[in-house]
């Protein structure tokens, strides 16, 4: 079923990031995790003894001591083995993943809550879908940027995470700054995660003009390199046998993988004796479960995400999700009663969508569904079993779990829609991710061909939708473009679309892949990333080439 934006009325929605003052309360239980997710070494330090001792005693073997690398020692990684990338870069005993393998190993089990507290919450994030890891953006989008100091009491966000590592005795003997970090052209100290597939480490600003010039003194100085890290830069990347579809999405060993993330917990709810009532309709206000399943079904593409999903991120999944649409449930409730045009959603959880009232008119035209079923199974508990208000083009937040109550009201909706009227956004209005590979340090052949695959995806409201996905192999200056709706004439904007293509590496070298989302109606946005990044926010992955 295709999602309806076109219809959808182009009214001005409140500030997302005025919302996320209300998230406090989640993002004050989450930061403790991160605390303890974050240590290269576990200690009860700085936590009260009663959370402390319930927090470990539920990690039990899940909860794993970090062994620190050591900068000082020559690694090159994912990059070229050359004496620049061993020595001078180091590029292997850096970022997050150097130290911290599986990042969600460090935070499975953990709980919040005990003696001390009257709360016994869960870390709200599943493990991370599609071979990838977590990274330190993934935890930043509620402990860094969702409510800075509020949520977590640090200066800039950071204070807590570096106490963490220098006070650990296993950093302290291996780590320094540069584990975590390096220096930009300007001087400044950035995220390596980030900054590793920057022009800047290559040795240029990325600009066409400037990089023919480092070539040029690369070879006057016998240098057979492209670049001060040997990266191979290819402006006449492309793709053969370009095939678009919209799939559900798996696991790498074909394993379901849905984006569920639990709010406040996982009520026990029972489905036999469970009821969803209805305030506001002129007929029929309490319903069973059978009696919703008895109605006309309908089976459409939904997009699952996060709204703090990063570019390249896990938070996200495409599924095929079976209920009733929220326009067929109104009229076999008889309809609204006179002057209904908003609605809140009540939960067993208590979760209440930020506090946000929907309008009817846009969740209707949007095509929301009480979802009952995903891909062919009853929800799962995280999924929001047994009954959960999914809607296409808006973000999972607003897709409140464990439905109990619909009421309508005559009150004016706050949740209009999630486009700002200037025609910016940020990751989870517009993203795009790599599948194939994953994550960095792939190794390929020259002249052999391999399968490169990747998401699109963009919230779908006021017309927006994805236009082309763009690839690029020389830092942006090129892309290669894939129209969508050229590719997919049937193409469903409300979910998210899959590219993949055979590509021929010609020379070897490492090589820095980025892939963006073109807007319909602005294809020169690139969406805003919150944690400060000042070159493009890019999906990126890093591949390496032999002969």
């Amino acid at each position: 079923m295709k999602s309806t934006d076109q219809r959808a009325p182009n009214l001005r929605g409140k500030g997302i990031r005025g919302r996320r003052l209300v998230f406090v309360a989640i993002a004050l239980v989450a930061a403790l995790c991160l605390l303890v997710a974050c240590a290269p070494q576990v200690t009860n330090e700085g936590v009260s003894e009663g959370a402390a001792s319930e927090t470990l005693a539920d990690a039990g073997d899940d909860f794993v001591t970090v062994k620190a690398k050591s900068y000082t020692n020559p690694d090159a990684g994912v990059f070229t083995d050359t004496w620049y990338n061993r020595e001078v870069l180091r590029a292997g005993n850096r970022g997050c993943e150097s130290c911290h393998n599986d990042m969600y190993t460090s935070i499975k089990g953990l709980t919040i809550g005990g003696e001390t507290t009257d709360m016994l919450v869960e870390h709200p994030i599943q493990e991370p879908g599609y071979g990838k890891n977590y990274g330190w953006r993934d935890c930043t989008a509620c402990h860094m940027t969702v409510v800075p100091n509020e949520a977590n009491g640090l200066s800039e966000g950071t204070e807590i995470i570096h106490s963490i590592h220098f006070g650990s005795q296993e950093f302290s003997e291996n780590g320094t700054c540069l584990s975590c970090h390096a220096y930009d052209f300007d001087g400044k100290l950035v995220l390596w995660d980030d900054y590793k597939y920057s022009a800047e480490v290559a040795g240029t600003d990325g600009d066409a003009s400037n990089w023919a010039e480092m070539v040029d003194k690369l070879s006057k100085r016998g240098s057979k390199s492209e670049s001060l890290a040997d990266i191979t830069i290819d402006p006449s990347f492309s793709l053969s046998d370009v095939k678009l579809d919209q799939r559900v999405s798996t696991n790498p060993d074909g394993s379901e993988f849905t984006f569920a993330a639990v709010n406040l917990g996982l009520p026990e709810i029972d489905a036999a004796s469970y009821t969803l009532q209805v305030n506001g309709v002129k007929g029929k206000s309490s319903w069973t479960l059978e009696e919703i399943k008895a109605l006309p079904k309908q089976t459409m593409l939904y997009t699952q995400d996060c709204v703090g999903n990063i570019q390249n991120g896990t938070l996200i999944s495409n599924a095929e999700a079976t209920g009733v649409l929220l326009s067929d449930f109104i009229e076999a409730c008889g309809g609204l009663a006179d002057g209904m045009k908003s609605f809140t959603v009540g939960t067993t959880d208590g979760w209440k969508c930020w506090g946000e009232v929907f309008g009817v008119d846009l969740y209707t035209e949007q095509g929301a569904m009480l979802c009952y079923e995903l891909n062919g199974h009853e929800l799962t508990a995280k999924q929001g079993f047994p009954m959960a208000l999914f809607t296409p083009g808006i973000a999972g937040v607003f897709s409140p779990k464990h439905v109990e109550s619909l009421d309508f009201s005559t009150d004016e909706p706050t949740m209009k829609n999630l486009w700002p009227e200037d025609g910016t956004c940020e990751d989870g209005w517009m993203q795009t991710g790599w599948l194939s590979p994953a994550v960095d340090g792939a190794e390929v052949k020259v002249g052999e061909p391999v399968t490169l695959s990747g998401w699109s995806y963009e919230y779908n409201l006021q017309g927006h939708e994805v236009d082309k996905i763009a690839l690029s192999a020389d830092y942006g200056n090129s892309w290669f473009e894939i129209d969508v709706r050229e590719k997919l004439p049937d193409y469903d904007n409300g979910a998210w679309v899959v590219f993949e293509g055979t590509w021929t590496p010609q020379k070897p070298g490492t090589y820095v892949l980025h892939a963006k989302t073109v807007d319909n109606k602005d294809p020169n946005m690139v969406p805003h990333d919150s944690t400060g990044l000042k070159w493009d926010n890019y999906a990126s992955v890093i591949i390496k080439v032999t002969e």
